[in-house]
């Protein structure tokens, strides 16, 4: 018949015996409640995850919206590359908010400045090249897609080692 192991109970060398740490209940429920589960999300702030990136997106909606309704001092390659920076600052920035609602702010700000650095990367693409040259923007996109796949992944690989832990 088997029997599953008992956590805290090892075998004594030489003798065959077995030697308990701890009492026989902890050692059951330990072995009842088998393998971890994945990482839960502790507190109330996966509430807001929803809300969050919904903001983003219309962050973004809205800063497509407002580049394109003027022209702006200055081309768009100095465009995009301004609010780049201003992307990753805000980006950087979201590590150390100290609440929720800060951590909303620069979320906002980051989904309206990627916005206009996409609009604005097209734009420098589409006065660089010739018109006869679709084969610029297909790259474009497949680099995109590629940075797109790249990221998704090291967020998989981070979240496995260094997501959020249930409490202890």
């Amino acid at each position: 018949m088997y029997r599953p192991a008992l956590r805290g109970v090892r075998r004594v060398s030489g003798r065959g015996g077995l030697r308990r740490r701890g009492t026989d209940e902890q050692a059951q429920e330990r072995a009842a409640a088998g393998p971890p589960g994945p990482p839960r999300t502790a507190g109330p702030a996966h509430r807001v995850r929803g809300p969050l990136l919904t903001g983003f997106a219309l962050a973004g909606i809205l800063g497509g919206l407002l580049y394109g309704l003027r022209t702006w001092p200055g081309g768009p390659e100095r465009h995009s590359v301004l609010l780049l920076y201003a992307t990753v600052a805000a980006t950087g920035a979201m590590a150390a908010a100290p609440s929720v609602g800060a951590l909303g702010a620069l979320l906002l700000l980051a989904g309206l400045c990627q916005a206009v650095v996409l609009a604005a990367r097209n734009l420098s693409l589409q006065r660089a090249l010739p018109a006869s040259h679709p084969v610029g923007y297909s790259l474009q996109y497949a680099g995109s897609g590629i940075g797109y796949g790249i990221s998704a992944s090291a967020t998989g690989f981070s979240w496995r080692t260094s997501g959020p832990r249930p409490p202890s």
